[in-house]
């Protein structure tokens, strides 16, 4: 007579109380690693934008011929204007949401338009008088200040300076050889 092993109650009770315990872990588990890497893509994308805002934005002042800087005491009203001829000027405007907009405008008309979008930013333009230096101030944001809440505010800040003509400073008033040259 062969005996036929099988599974006690006692067994697939055990083994059912495990599968009730590790299944709800790692799906907490899944839902954690997946809100991290959520997370970390934003990190990595705002970073991202903000290097290419910096770079984008120390060029342009450093091509201008002069700025201004307006700001109306607002969050979203602060607005800041290249001019890099007499017919050509770029201009930096807040927006709510953590919005710059920069428009190149050629004559009176928009040549380009170009957005940067930051998460839980808000963005405003400064300038030191007679020093020529512009900057654009970020300060970082708690998610509840994001949305307006009224007991919030900034965790850090990270100012973005430029020399406004930087780029023009070895350029002279055209001579008579180079005239004579063109």
């Amino acid at each position: 007579m062969t005996r036929r092993r099988a599974f006690t109650l006692i067994e697939l009770l055990v083994a059912m109380s495990l599968f009730a315990v590790i299944l709800p872990v790692s799906g907490w588990l899944i839902y954690v690693l997946l809100h991290a890497q959520t997370a970390s893509a934003n990190s990595i994308a705002d970073a991202l934008t903000r290097s290419r805002f910096a770079r984008t934005f120390r060029a342009d002042a450093h091509a201008a011929l002069s700025s201004e800087v307006s700001n109306d005491g607002s969050a979203m009203g602060s607005r800041a204007v290249f001019h890099l001829d007499p017919s050509t000027l770029i201009r930096y405007e807040t927006q709510t949401g953590g919005v710059v907009v920069r428009s190149v405008e050629v004559g009176h008309r928009v040549d380009r338009r170009e957005e940067f979008r930051f998460l839980n930013t808000q963005t405003r333009f400064e300038q030191q008088s007679g020093q020529g230096t512009i900057a654009a101030v970020q300060s970082q944001l708690t998610p509840s200040a994001a949305q307006g809440s009224p007991k919030s505010g900034a965790i850090g800040t990270v100012s973005i300076e430029a020399v406004t003509g930087r780029d023009r400073r070895f350029l002279g008033p055209p001579t008579a050889e180079s005239k004579e040259k063109g």
